[in-house]
This record gives C-alpha cells, sequence and structure tokens, in this order.
C-alpha cells in the first residue's frame, strides 16, 4: 500500500526501521500500562485503518475503546497518570497531518488538542497531567535517494489542556526524535536517531535549558548514541536500551547496570509502578508483551491481538 496514510502509519508505528521491513506490518502498533496496573491500551492496524483496544493486564478481555467512523486512524495511546484518559494521534486517510487528540475511557469522547497542520506521531502527559507533550516535524521526505520517505526535522512541543497554548519547547530540528517519557517532576526524556549526534537526552520542562545527552560513566559500550527506550524507575534513575539489552542507569552518578539480556533488539519499555515489572516487546513486535520484575527475573509473556 504506497498511499500516504500508509508512510504516515509506517512512520509512527515502525519509526527508525528501513522499508524492507516494514511494508507488509499490519498488526499491533504501540502500547501503555494503566497506572494501577491493571489494563493495557494499544493500537493495531488493520486494513491501513489503526484502532484503539484495551485489555485486562493478561492480555485477555480486549475491546475496541476509539474507532473512527471514517477512515481516521488512531495511533500511539498513552494513559494520563490518573488512569482516566489517553493521549493519542489521530490522522485522517490521505492526510500527513495528524492531531493530538485526549480520549476519556468512561464516556469515550474525544477530544482535539491540536490541528492537523503538522506531522505529530506521539504525546504524553506532564506529571500533573494538565499539560501534554508531544513530537513534531515539519518535514517530509527523504534524505539520500537510498532512504524511504518519513517525516523529519523534529522537536518536542507542549499545549496545556484547560487553554490550548501550544508553546515549542525544544529547537532541535532533529532527524527523528520519539520514545518520550515522563518523569514525577519536570523531566522528559528521549530518544534522537541521528547517527553520531543521537541517543538519549533529557530536557527540563521548567528550566527550558538546552537538552542533555544522557551518557553513562561505567558502562562498557563505547557508544552512547544506542541508547534508547527510556522510561524512568523514579526521578533519578533510567531504564533504557542499548539493542538488545535492558538496563537502568542513575542519573545522578551516571553508573549504569545489565538489568537484563535479550536474544533479540528490545523495544517499546515500560514500567509498571504499582506492579513493580518492566514491560518490552521486539522491535517488529507480533503483538507479544514481555515482562520481567526489576531483577531481570520471572519472565512471563503477554499475548495481544484483534
Amino acid at each position: 500500500m504506497k498511499n500516504i496514510i500508509w508512510y504516515f502509519l509506517i512512520f509512527v508505528i515502525f519509526s527508525g526501521c528501513s522499508s524492507s521491513d516494514i511494508e507488509h506490518k499490519e498488526g499491533f502498533g504501540s502500547y501503555d500500562l494503566s497506572p494501577d496496573g491493571k489494563s493495557i491500551v494499544f493500537s493495531w492496524v488493520l486494513n491501513g485503518k489503526s484502532y484503539i483496544y484495551v485489555s485486562d493486564i493478561e492480555g485477555t478481555n480486549i475491546q475496541t475503546i476509539f474507532s473512527s467512523k471514517t477512515s481516521t486512524s488512531f495511533l500511539n495511546p498513552k494513559y494520563s497518570n490518573d488512569g482516566k484518559t489517553i493521549v493519542f494521534i489521530s490522522n485522517a486517510f490521505n492526510s500527513l497531518g495528524s492531531a493530538v487528540c485526549i480520549g476519556d475511557l468512561n464516556s469515550r469522547k474525544i477530544e482535539k488538542l491540536t490541528d492537523t497542520t503538522r506531522i505529530n506521531t506521539e504525546a504524553i502527559f506532564s506529571a500533573d497531567d494538565k499539560n501534554v507533550f508531544f513530537c513534531s516535524a515539519n518535514e517530509y521526505g527523504n534524505h539520500s535517494i537510498l532512504a524511504a520517505k518519513a517525516a523529519h526535522n523534529f522537536d518536542i512541543y507542549s499545549i496545556m489542556r484547560s487553554s490550548k497554548e501550544c508553546v515549542r519547547e525544544t529547537k532541535l530540528n532533529a532527524y527523528s526524535l520519539s520514545n518520550l517519557a515522563a518523569n514525577s517532576g519536570s523531566m522528559v526524556a528521549f530518544h534522537i536517531y541521528a547517527g553520531n549526534d543521537g541517543g538519549m537526552f533529557q530536557y527540563d520542562t521548567l528550566l527550558k535549558r538546552l537538552p542533555r545527552k544522557i551518557q553513562s560513566e561505567n558502562g562498557k559500550l563505547d557508544n552512547p548514541n544506542i541508547y534508547s527506550n527510556p522510561t524512568y524507575f523514579d526521578s533519578n534513575k533510567l531504564f533504557f536500551t542499548a539493542y538488545n539489552k535492558l538496563l537502568l542507569m542513575d542519573l545522578d552518578t551516571k553508573q549504569e547496570k545489565v538489568i537484563f539480556l535479550s536474544n533479540f533488539n528490545i523495544a517499546n519499555v515500560r514500567y509498571s509502578h504499582s506492579l513493580k515489572r518492566l514491560f518490552f516487546t521486539e522491535e517488529n513486535s507480533d503483538g507479544t508483551i514481555y515482562s520481567i520484575d526489576i531483577f531481570g527475573k520471572g519472565m512471563k509473556e503477554i499475548h495481544l491481538g484483534v
């Protein structure tokens, strides 16, 4: 499927993959865990259109919670910290532009926070749920004749839920930016894919200083540019990946340790404070979510499907 919406779905769900990896991809998109550890919200692509579903934490009792009567797709759902709403991306068929939306889990009503003049790819709530941070690009194309078309020139924006006031938080113009994560304070972590200039970064949404690259002082890895998939354990500790490794870093001491070593590249890392467990998928997941404790033990599998 070679139309514009298909390229958008490909970028949002499988950002960073080569075109040969994603041309046939339908099915599982992305997921998040409810704050109480009882539910999973996830997106799933069927015939080029993405829907949002919810299941219990075991992956059963799956229900459709947000679907469009038109050809619009709903992608990349993330829970609010109070568990009452989700934020997600809405993209109309044959349109590159996409909107940041909030869905109320009780009423099933959808509120659009932004228009569709830009390419918005993922969003998260602030710690107090009063603001939403989102990735937004202003260019779509390929920087090489060998590369597939994709969104570029990314920055992080914020929008107040009450007033809809929107602010450009960073001035990175990044080639690719993803994996937003917020801690219990004012910090937002994210990943930039940009060769030697890439890696994990942290941005203070209160001080508004330039984002700082996260690097380890004791890591045996020579290249911090491969650090990705950040998710906070607490305000000063961060889980992240380096290909097939799942690690924990103390952000004060810059000391890291390996939590888990997999036989595949790890993606979509989430941490449940309620369950005290880590969740993750393979890079090109079929809907299988893996779960381990914070010591890398007690592996469980959750199989999602619609």
